[in-house]
């Protein structure tokens, strides 16, 4: 992966030399400047929000933006958010201490600071994720600005929700269903808003919610994949107006995706899509093994052909397997003529004559090339992704011929059902791969289990997980938000931990027996020894957190609802309201009718 970045990153680079020239200098644009020194005023300064925007002289890239960056300076102003700048050539170090979301950030980046003053105020900046255009970027502001998922109330709202990525549209929306049900669906609603405020750094996906078991039941039970009960969510990518994709919350962990933002985030990219400079980073961050299938777009999709095979014939073939492995893998097509350069990096070769040509593209530069000697059909390539997803395809082509000779002289490895799918090698995702850098969860090995577990200035709280397990997969989405929640609350006295113990284990000095997993142990700052005390309550954020104050050995304070921030803690007691005015009027509504009834009894 870092090695086709790096590839892509020379040949865009050269457009962006070449435009640099006729651009305005780089930190013309903004409202003010900021340094090291000033930032932190900054930003308890502006009362309605701010946006700081990292830049350096020397970042061609940068040049080329400033014009959108004074577009969006003019629009921002009538908000009352300024738009700050940041030279990175002389403030070096500020860009890496304050984007505490990200370990990697590049420029140009900007980064979005909530009113100090305001109740959803977030410890941390909000990294921008989408395009650097001035409407895109006073988009993304005003998303901030929100409700991380809008309360929609009737069915014009719904639809008006429903209707805004349009036939033609770029955005992705995220519709929660869930019915009052005598607060059984809270622990649902919380996830999904925790969904929410996880994305909402995200300008393209827009979330909105119904609470009411009247209004969900208008959408549940359509035709074709809505869902057909709550709790559930209903997601639409761009261009789709009517059939969404679906999925039921109760179900969620049999599912590939253990994580609601996880299952979004996957559903929100085109089955088959195009890759560019732009896309190139949302298929990263989905850190799924990408294959890519570089074609000669000379003559287009539909006119044009790679190879002397129509390329719409190919790409239906890829859609194909693709269908079929959602979730697993990232499906791709790219311009083999612009990209001659980059196919090296993926192990290909040739040139114009020699398209179509696939590669899997890993996080780790191994190279995985399809066989060129192999025809491109969907029993191929759904042969080569499951060789490569179980492990039995070796880096290299020779091996990956190898790999693949049963299914060029039958089906065997790529049996049809009836419907005609493609029956693939079976594989479960990790577990381990779900935790991020920035999810606020310690990794524990084997290496370091005294260093971090065993702090005696410190109640460790240790999750004990291992791979394909679906009970530890189930637990992992409200575990992270214990770390992020504890992170966020500032309590210094408690360290979030996890250990992978699928091949290895607690150092045997400690006598540590587990239980079934997951597994959940204290560690007290004053108590390291047996005998042990491990959490058996309900495996959700705010069980966790409250259990973990009650026996803790350092005392500290939670918030009420802890696993709600600021912003959500807001709108849960809202929509509490909100359902207790909805049950009044219901109860009256019925009172009125029940008189209404009993007075015509009367007159007869």
């Amino acid at each position: 992966m870092v090695m086709l970045m790096l590839a892509l990153a020379l040949l865009w680079q050269q457009a962006f030399l070449a435009a640099a020239a006729e651009t305005a200098p780089v930190l013309s644009a903004g409202h003010f400047n900021l340094t090291a020194a000033s930032y932190a005023a900054a930003v308890r300064k502006q009362r309605g929000g701010l946006l700081v925007g990292f830049a350096s002289p020397a970042c061609e890239k940068c040049a080329v933006l400033e014009p959108e960056y004074e577009a969006a300076a003019q629009q921002l102003k009538a908000m009352g958010v300024p738009l700050a700048r940041v030279n990175t050539e002389k403030e070096r170090h500020l860009l890496a201490s304050v984007a505490t979301e990200t370990s990697r950030p590049s420029l140009p980046c900007l980064l979005f600071h909530d009113p100090p003053g305001r109740a959803s105020a977030r410890a941390s900046p909000v990294v921008y994720k989408g395009a650097h255009s001035a409407n895109d970027i006073v988009e993304f502001v005003r998303k901030q600005l929100a409700s991380p998922s809008a309360a929609l109330r009737n069915a014009a709202a719904v639809d008006a929700f429903l209707e805004r990525g349009g036939a033609s549209g770029s955005v992705t929306r995220v519709l929660g269903l869930f019915s009052d049900g005598n607060g059984m669906e809270d622990d649902d609603l919380s996830d999904f808003m925790d969904a929410a405020r996880e994305l909402q750094g995200r300008a393209d996906i827009y979330f909105g919610h119904i609470d009411d078991a009247l209004l969900a039941r208008e959408y549940v039970g359509r035709k074709g994949e809505w869902p057909v009960r709550t709790p559930a969510v209903a997601l639409l990518r761009p261009g789709m107006l009517e059939e969404p994709l679906s999925i039921h919350l109760d179900t969620l962990a049999d599912a590939a995706d253990a994580s609601l933002s996880d299952w979004i985030l996957r559903s929100s990219v085109p089955t088959v899509g195009r890759l560019t400079h732009g896309s190139f980073g949302l298929y990263e961050r989905l850190g799924l093994p990408m294959l890519i299938m570089l074609l000669d777009l000379e003559g287009g999709l539909q006119a044009g052909s790679s190879g002397g095979l129509p390329n719409s014939s190919l790409l239906a073939e890829l859609e194909a397997v693709a269908l079929e492995l959602r979730g697993r893998m990232s499906f791709v097509y790219a311009d083999g003529v612009a990209f001659s350069d980059s196919m090296r990096s993926l192990g290909l070769f040739g040139t114009r004559q020699d398209l179509p040509q696939l590669a899997v593209n890993t996080r780790d530069a191994r190279r995985f090339p399809f066989p060129h000697a192999l025809p491109v059909n969907r029993e191929t390539l759904g042969t080569f992704c499951g060789a490569f997803l179980s492990g039995r395809l070796k880096e290299g082509s020779a091996d990956a011929a190898t790999a693949l000779q049963p299914a060029k002289k039958s089906r065997t490895n790529a049996r049809q059902n009836a419907k005609g799918k493609v029956v693939l090698p079976g594989e479960v995702p990790g577990i381990a791969e779900q935790f991020r850098e920035e999810d606020a969860v310690v990794e524990v090995t084997a290496l370091n289990f005294d260093a971090v577990a065993m702090r005696e200035d410190r109640d460790v709280l240790l999750l004990f997980h291992q791979q394909e397990s679906e009970a530890c997969a189930h637990i992992i989405p409200h575990y992270k938000r214990v770390g992020l929640r504890f992170a966020e609350l500032s309590i210094a006295t408690v360290t979030i931990a996890r250990m992978d113990v699928t091949a290895a284990a607690p150092p045997a000095t400690h006598a540590l027996t587990l239980p079934p997993l997951p597994a959940i142990l204290l560690l007290p700052a004053d108590d390291k020894g047996p005998p042990y005390r491990f959490y058996s309550g309900k495996g959700k954020t705010a069980a966790i957190m409250q259990w973990l104050q009650q026996h803790a050995s350092r005392h500290f304070e939670l918030p009420p609802v802890p696993h709600l921030s600021g912003a959500d803690r807001v709108l849960y007691y809202k929509q509490l309201k909100q359902r207790e005015e909805m049950l009044q009027q219901r109860q009256q509504q019925q009172q009125q009718q029940q008189q209404q009834s009993s007075d015509g009894y009367e007159e007869l």
